[in-house]
């Protein structure tokens, strides 16, 4: 899951990484991660629900299926719950940064010299 958001998530990662050799608004773009993953965060929670209230996540109705739709479903459940998981642990990640952002300047500053 994580080469899968390096690959996917580079420019984003590039551009981060540029920010920060210039030593510019790294806060700012912690902040605009965490509301963008809560936002994604939101949205893929209603998709699990509307899919949960419909009925068709449950196993019962996955097992009735044939061949290829059948694999299909379980793959969509698991990568849903997987992306979920990955989106709320970048979101509490983006938050403690926010949090303790000026212990970490110190303990590095004190690590670079």
């Amino acid at each position: 899951m994580v080469i899968i958001s390096l690959i996917l998530l580079w420019p984003l990662l590039l551009m981060v990484g540029a920010l920060y050799l210039l030593g510019m608004a790294l806060p700012v773009i912690a902040a605009c991660l965490l509301v963008w993953n809560l936002i994604l965060l939101l949205i893929l929670l209603l998709i699990f629900r509307f899919w949960k209230k419909r009925g068709t996540m449950d196993r019962a109705y996955i097992d009735t299926l044939e061949g290829g739709k059948r694999v299909l479903y379980r793959v969509l459940r698991v990568v849903l719950l997987l992306v979920i998981i990955w989106v709320a642990i970048q979101a509490a990640a983006c938050l403690i940064y926010l949090i303790v952002r000026p212990d970490i300047m110190a303990i590095l500053a004190g690590m670079l010299g």
